[in-house]
């Protein structure tokens, strides 16, 4: 399973084509126009869905942080510490 956001790509959607770390290559390497290095990522399928041609200029709005998802004081917390332990 991956997660890949893209700033132009369609907004809400959702691809259901078979991508792999090939797949992944294979896009780049489409997009600065290089050939495939290897056969794995020669047969691989592009991932043209996650784009479009025309891209949407629209700005994102800006969500405040969930303090129930992340915690910044937890997290440096836990940095901090240098016992070793967990908890």
């Amino acid at each position: 399973m991956a997660v890949i956001v893209v700033e132009d790509g369609p907004k809400g959607g959702v691809s259901h084509t078979h991508a792999n770390f090939g797949a992944v290559l294979k896009t780049m390497y489409r997009i600065v126009d290089l050939p495939p290095v290897s056969q794995f990522d020669a047969a691989a399928n592009v991932m043209s869905d996650f784009f479009t041609t025309t891209p949407d200029f629209t700005p994102d709005d800006a969500l405040a942080v969930d303090r129930h998802v992340f915690d910044s004081k937890v997290a440096r917390h836990h940095a901090q510490r240098t016992d070793g332990q967990r908890g």
